[in-house]
């Protein structure tokens, strides 16, 4: 079939005669070990290990991956390259959003918090801001949607259902579970702002759509996130419930969100496609020039 390259690859097994690219997405399991098993951790870090060894290059997705990996194997530090993804955005999506309000029954203002449920999105800081609010009388709503399921902690997204209902947050905070992904897209359009709280990203999906969508966004303080620099981001500490729920309440209280042109999100959209087609190409490029 006349094969070049190997791409992204997560098993160190190694395809002799072609350019064998690896990728590893972050190092979540030596910052946050208390969310994995013991036998994951040692899983992890012995592929991270033989991809380094075996891989004619390594893909990271940020910056920020690429010194982790430097401070983790140092003796293959050359071997690191950034490629950072650009999300698959429909701007048509904007002329659905009336329509997908209707559809799961939202109301007209909303902050958006598409991630799924696993224990290091940090969903509770959420859950805990709303909490303080709705103490003072100030009313903001969330809706969230994304996979209920994590294998690590089967039980942590009852545990939040029972948070909810304890604390009578149904109305402020709407759990639509996972949707299709074109309506996940005609609902960022509709939302007031996005919220990520994660505790550990790669190179955040949602981050990078709130950039491209145009939308203000709450997410946590990380140095990926850092690293992502959207326009129109507000940091917060993610372990400071208190914190979020005063900017919550001061973004839901901004006069007006103008929306962008769509033209001009789309022009955005596409150099930044470009540049990530360049980076690649020169990342497969340099795979010819190897001895």
């Amino acid at each position: 079939q006349k094969v070049d390259v190997i791409s992204h690859q997560q098993s160190p097994a190694r395809c002799m005669g072609l350019y064998n690219i690896g990728w590893i997405p972050d190092f979540q399991h030596k910052y946050l070990p208390d969310f994995f098993t013991t036998k994951e951790v040692e899983a992890r870090d012995l592929a991270f290990a033989r991809l380094a060894k075996k891989m004619d290059t390594v893909i990271l997705s940020s910056q920020t991956a690429k010194e982790d990996f430097i401070k983790y194997y140092p003796k293959y530090a050359g071997k690191a390259r950034v490629l950072r993804f650009v999300p698959a955005i429909d701007f048509a999506a904007r002329d659905k959003k009336d329509a997908v309000r209707q559809q799961y029954a939202l109301p007209e203002k909303f902050f958006f918090l598409p991630n799924q449920y696993w224990v290091h999105k940090n969903h509770k800081i959420v859950l805990e801001a709303l909490r303080l609010l709705k103490q003072k009388g100030n009313v903001v709503r969330v809706v969230s949607t994304g996979n209920t399921k994590d294998y690590r902690n089967p039980n942590h997204f009852a545990a939040l259902q029972e948070w909810i209902r304890q604390y009578d947050l149904g109305d402020m905070y709407i759990i639509l579970g996972m949707v299709p992904y074109a309506d996940v897209q005609s609902l960022a359009e509709a939302a007031w702002a996005y919220i990520n709280p994660s505790l550990f990203e790669g190179w955040s999906t949602t981050v990078e759509e709130a950039k491209y969508r145009g939308k203000p966004i709450l997410l946590s303080d990380l140095k990926v996130h850092r690293e992502q620099a959207p326009q129109k981001g507000v940091y917060f500490d993610p372990a400071n419930p208190d914190e979020l729920a005063d900017k919550m309440w001061q973004m839901w209280n901004v006069e007006s969100m103008a929306e962008e042109e769509v033209t001009t999100l789309e022009a955005i959209h596409q150099k930044a496609i470009k540049a990530f087609a360049e980076t690649y190409y020169a990342i497969l490029e340099a795979g010819q020039k190897r001895e």
